[in-house]
């Protein structure tokens, strides 16, 4: 039934990165999560016309930042997401996109108020740009799903279990650990308290909430969206009313980190209850190559807990599927067109 609410909605933000290499272990995971479900869960994102961005981030600095340009050309991402042989999704439709050309991260530093605040940041990356970058495609994707769902005559309920994930990255015992009855269980019923519920994990740093994975409820997500409007974000970060000291200090010392910029900002929007789930903590990541015979590829799984391992490729194997998906030729998600300034 198409007016049946989903059971789960799925929010993927960020460039593709290995998205397209990692979609049928991603789908297998997903299936087995919302399995009994009426009707299962649907997939928004919202993505950008090149496979990464060319900012330092902590392991990729100086020279080495600038991923290979894909030429002069632009990536044909619409074509490579409207593919079901290069997107498991797509074969049952229950995808909904948007792709944005990126116009750098200095452009949302303007538009948020935030320009010249990354002097917090440490290692002299952009945080406080990256941040703000990621909340506003988090209000892009959930307006997304919001105008989608309204077209089809759904009306999700305010906990409705939201998953938000990287495109690059599983979840490998998200199988044996979750399924949607869990998250719901997670959340709560009261959509006063699971409104202000996220799950995740802690990241590397001191006082900092994980950005890559989390799950809320569909109010959260609200609650989020709502509070880091352009005329907003700014002025929130300019302000320690309420700051924990550890995320002063860090600012102060010019140590801040994009864990920590999104930890802060949830505190602002009114988030209370931070959970650590063991599912989240086990994000496999997959890292984005780009070979020199023209093929784009995983140079490398990034586990967040390595003794997961041989259970995910147990898991693949029953469903028949690669761990190691083949590399996509570059030349397949290029069109001869400039990119747009």
């Amino acid at each position: 039934d198409v007016r049946t609410p989903p059971a789960l909605l799925v929010y993927l933000t960020g460039h593709l990165r290995t998205f397209l290499h990692i979609s049928p272990l991603m789908r297998a995971l997903l299936d087995e999560q919302a399995q009994g479900q009426a009707c299962g869960y649907a997939v928004y994102m919202h993505t950008w016309d090149t496979l990464d961005h060319g900012d330092e981030v902590w392991y990729r600095k100086g020279a080495g930042a600038q991923s290979p340009k894909e030429s002069s050309r632009r990536l044909n991402v619409v074509a490579a997401l409207s593919n079901p042989a290069l997107n498991a999704f797509w074969a049952e439709r229950q995808f909904v996109a948007r792709v944005d050309s990126h116009p750098g991260s200095a452009a949302f530093g303007k538009l948020y108020g935030t320009t010249g605040l990354n002097s917090w940041c440490g290692q002299r990356l952009k945080c406080v740009d990256h941040s703000v970058v990621q909340f506003y495609e988090l209000r892009v994707v959930h307006a997304l799903a919001r105008k989608h769902l309204a077209s089809r005559g759904v009306a999700p309920g305010a906990n409705v279990p939201v998953l938000k994930m990287r495109p690059d990255i599983i979840l490998p015992v998200a199988h044996k650990r979750w399924d949607v009855r869990q998250m719901r269980h997670i959340l709560g019923s009261n959509t006063s308290r699971a409104s202000a519920t996220i799950a995740g994990y802690i990241g590397a740093w001191r006082k900092g909430f994980g950005d890559i994975a989390f799950l809320t409820s569909l109010s959260g997500l609200s609650r989020m969206a709502d509070a880091m409007q352009s005329s907003r974000m700014g002025v929130l970060l300019r302000s320690d009313a309420g700051l924990l000291p550890e995320l002063r200090q860090a600012k102060a010392l010019g140590n801040y980190h994009a864990e920590e910029v999104f930890d802060e900002l949830l505190r602002k929007a009114g988030f209370s209850t931070f959970l650590v789930s063991p599912t989240l903590d086990t994000y496999a990541k997959a890292r984005l190559g780009y070979f020199p015979n023209g093929t784009v590829g995983i140079s490398a799984w990034e586990l967040r807990q390595e003794f997961n391992w041989a259970e995910v490729h147990a898991f693949f194997r029953a469903a028949g599927l690669p761990s190691a998906p083949a590399p996509i030729a570059l030349s397949l998600l290029l069109v001869a067109a400039p990119l747009s300034a």
